[in-house]
């Protein structure tokens, strides 16, 4: 048997990789849901866990070059990310909750005050999620974890909803200086306020 979809493949393949329980489509394991489920299954959009790695930044190099008339400092920095992280998953709920655990869970602010939260307040009216952090990264020890948490919340709820956020760094940028960087977790200069 062989379907033809709307873009003209040949579909005999998604046959045998989607059963609907779950999807297992490459689009499904690239954002988390079915992109047939409107087309080919009649079922109802359905949404799957996804997770996220949080890594540790690692400052090579800081310079702080003076104070700004805005009471800022003017910074120069390299920045490395470690292989040590959190891990955030993300799933739909009734209402939105962080769960924490992990050997540094207990150093977190309560969950509305978290920046977990703001970074989902930040993408604007979505549905509630239930987050899911293994906090690895100690609590304020110069490593970034709470950037990364907001920058790994971004992507997951991206992914998640298979949302387009066309100036994603723009938005990071409100929630911290470093959370743009934390975005692409990989070796870069950083300078500026």
């Amino acid at each position: 048997m062989q379907t033809i979809m709307p873009s003209g493949i040949a579909t005999s393949m998604f046959l045998r990789l989607c059963w609907r329980k779950p999807c297992n489509s490459i689009s499904f394991l690239l954002t988390g849901r079915c992109p047939f489920a409107d087309l080919i299954c009649n079922s109802p959009r359905k949404y799957f866990p996804v997770s996220e790695a949080a890594r540790a930044k690692v400052n090579l190099a800081l310079h702080v070059l003076g104070r700004r008339p805005d009471g800022l400092h003017e910074l120069d920095s390299i920045v490395v990310f470690a292989d040590l992280a959190d891990i955030l998953s993300f799933e739909p709920s009734a209402r939105f909750e962080i769960e924490a655990r992990g050997p540094f869970a207990g150093a977190l602010p309560a969950s509305d005050q978290n920046i977990i939260a703001k970074a989902w307040r930040a993408l604007g009216d979505l549905p509630p999620v239930r987050i899911r952090l293994e906090k690895n990264l100690p609590v304020a020890a110069g490593l970034g974890g709470g950037s990364a948490n907001a920058a790994a919340t971004l992507r997951g709820l991206v992914r998640l909803f298979a949302l387009q956020v066309p100036n994603l760094a723009d938005l990071a940028m409100t929630l911290g200086a470093d959370v743009p960087v934390c975005l692409a977790q990989t070796t870069a200069r950083m300078q500026g306020a």
